[in-house]
């Protein structure tokens, strides 16, 4: 019962967060900016496909069997195959070569994409150890922290470059 309460509780502070975000996007960013920061959000979207997102029911099930030593095995692994998806990005920069801010972006993108997967272990783990009321304080201070930096990145400068690093952050 506790369980569904904290997850009730975090996905309601989700949503939320999601609508101020949503709500910044609508009305303070361009078109094209939007549309280029979906270009970005897509592709390191299916890049996630080489970062071994089974790994995460693995981690799941041997930290709740007492096997913690699972969690940096996990990340390693994760970082690890993360590391293909470098060139990928580095890729599509220079195919985007004649857009500055594009290329720039993916160039971002691909220095930061290998420590993506890895993070998001840290809820898995959570979660694996019925820590519900940590996980749930966890993700929803994320959500939060997330419409704060996106809100405030949007209003100050609208820039693709520092909505991406919002969005890494």
């Amino acid at each position: 019962a506790k369980a569904s309460f904290y997850s009730g509780i975090q996905q309601s502070i989700g949503i939320i967060s999601g609508l101020v975000i949503s709500y910044f996007f609508g009305h303070f960013v361009p078109k094209n900016i939007y549309g280029d920061y979906n270009l970005i959000l897509s592709i390191i979207g299916i890049l996630t496909l080489v970062t071994l997102p089974g790994i995460d029911s693995y981690l799941t099930r041997s930290i709740a069997q007492e096997f913690d030593s699972s969690f940096l095995r996990s990340i390693r692994i994760k970082f690890l195959f993360s590391l293909i998806g470098v060139p990928i990005l580095l890729g599509f920069a220079f195919y985007y070569s004649g857009n500055i801010l594009l290329s720039t972006c993916f160039i971002i993108s691909a220095v930061i994409f290998p420590f993506l997967a890895p993070a998001q272990l840290y809820a898995e783990f959570l979660t694996a150890k019925q820590k519900f009321k940590k996980l749930a304080l966890f993700i929803s201070s994320s959500s939060i922290l997330s419409a704060i930096l996106f809100s405030l990145t949007i209003l100050i400068s609208g820039s693709l470059t520092l909505i991406l690093f919002a969005y890494f952050l």
